[in-house]
């Protein structure tokens, strides 16, 4: 209990340098509602298992690699950039956790249909936009997770190219 509660101050403490002053409040309020959904049991952490800690560490991580901040990643804008990356975030989550869609949408504050629809449109825009591939293939370089280098490579490995 006590490293999940660390690994949460930490990207607490992270996420604040990332935002403008006048969001802190609005980023505290975010990681608080994400620290309530990895409510303690037993002295483990419910979503301990399902990587929930991971989750929140890899949406920080791709903040950081995109320069797109946090809270513009999570929140409502619906600007095209900030969608793309946020439906890739849907996507590498899902595919790096045993997260459920509706405990993926918790963490942006949306359904579990959205987080689907977000996925498929990830994988059809990297199926047939070799730009936006291309990006993604920064992005993951950037990352260095191996798992989703491998998932992504066999969802584009389809692409005439």
């Amino acid at each position: 209990m006590k490293n999940i509660e660390e690994q949460l101050t930490v990207n607490l403490d992270n996420l604040l340098k990332m935002v403008k002053r006048e969001d802190r409040l609005r980023a505290k309020s975010l990681l608080y509602k994400i620290h309530n959904n990895i409510n303690a049991v037993d002295g483990k952490a419910k979503h301990e298992s399902y990587g929930a800690p991971f989750a929140t560490e890899l949406l920080a991580n791709i903040s950081n690699v995109t320069a797109v901040p946090y809270l513009d990643i999570v929140g409502r804008c619906r600007k095209r950039e900030y969608v793309d990356i946020r439906h890739f975030c849907f996507w590498a989550i899902r595919n790096s956790t045993k997260l459920p869609l509706n405990k993926i949408g918790r963490f942006f504050e949306r359904d579990h249909a959205t987080v689907l629809h977000g996925i498929n449109h990830f994988e059809n825009l990297s199926l047939h936009d070799k730009a936006y591939r291309n990006q993604v293939k920064h992005y993951l370089q950037a990352l260095d997770i191996p798992l989703l280098i491998e998932k992504y490579e066999i969802l584009t490995d389809t692409v005439v190219k």
